[in-house]
């Protein structure tokens, strides 16, 4: 009867230990989220000055001009198309006042 009391006691004591362990990874589970959200603030601080759209702007011009032709002699169509397509694009960034603390 003594060895199932100690059997018993042992595997309480374990499911305690447990139950301490995942209580205490519980409370420290805000702080570990904290910690982890400063190293990625502080990474992403690292990088730069990221796209800002009131200081950026953008300049973009298409032109197309063509003409299609097409033919219909009995049933068959003959199709003839001449395409001409030009772009240009421009885009300027302005200097950024940003505040340190």
């Amino acid at each position: 009867m003594k060895k199932l009391n100690r059997k018993a006691q042992s595997t309480l004591e374990y499911a305690i230990l447990i139950a301490c362990v995942v209580g205490a990874l519980l409370a420290m589970q805000i702080y570990l989220k904290r910690a982890y959200e400063g190293k990625v603030s502080s990474s992403v601080d690292q990088v730069g000055n990221q796209f800002d759209s009131l200081h950026t702007t953008s300049t973009s011009i298409s032109a197309r001009t063509g003409t299609v032709v097409q033919t219909v002699n009995n049933a068959v169509k003959n199709t003839v198309t001449d395409m001409t397509e030009s772009r240009s694009a421009s885009e300027a960034v302005d200097s950024l006042n940003v505040m340190s603390n």
